[in-house]
């Protein structure tokens, strides 16, 4: 009889726990829909005025190259239409904040043409690194927090504003949807990592 009522126990208890584990997972699911709906809500999707991305795609040797704000990519795709559907989807994903900031007492921003060119050269490096990794595990590559994608916004901050200053430096974290502070601090990291080698 003790026998029987620990193995009753047992059974009970690994019913519990398997039944916490379930709640965890379908409240964890529940949560990133959540999170998801409200990203969509925040973020709507925009339809592509083509003519104003002025994207030259040409055909190449069976690859389409696209020109666009000085910058040329080659895509191992065969069809315009395909290459449109992931460049609406990554167009989409690129999630910048056009608003201006105040750094050093003035008013700092990215132009409309600037601020397109930005963000089409991230969507541009995001679908060329997922088309050369043969369409696999885009969610690596499409992130707002890749250093590659930090590094853009950077750039052109600098181009406006000078290398390394205050205003490249507040103007690219504000666009990035960062804390100016932890925006220094992972610069600081990245050009350390960059150093060694």
């Amino acid at each position: 009889m003790p026998g029987v009522m620990l193995l009753l126990l047992s059974i009970r208890y690994n019913v519990m726990k398997m039944t916490l584990v379930w709640f965890g997972l379908l409240t964890a699911v529940f949560v990133l829909i959540l999170l998801m709906v409200k990203s969509r809500a925040k973020y709507p999707r925009e339809e592509i005025d083509w003519e104003a991305h002025n994207l030259q795609i040409t055909e190449e040797d069976g690859k389409l190259r696209v020109l666009t704000g000085g910058q040329s990519y080659l895509f191992n795709m065969t069809r315009q239409d395909d290459f449109q559907r992931l460049y609406r989807e990554a167009w989409n994903k690129v999630r910048l904040n056009a608003e201006p900031v105040i750094a050093d007492g003035e008013r700092v921003e990215f132009t409309s043409a600037e601020f397109l060119n930005v963000r089409q050269r991230i969507a541009l490096d995001w679908m060329y690194v997922y088309v050369a990794n043969n369409r696999h595990f885009k969610f690596l590559f499409w992130s707002m927090s890749d250093s590659e994608t930090r590094r853009s916004v950077l750039r052109a901050a600098e181009a406006k504003y000078g290398s390394q200053s205050e205003k490249a430096i507040a103007l690219a974290a504000h666009t990035l949807n960062m804390d100016t502070k932890k925006f220094k601090a992972w610069l600081k990291r990245y050009e350390e990592r960059v150093n060694r080698w």
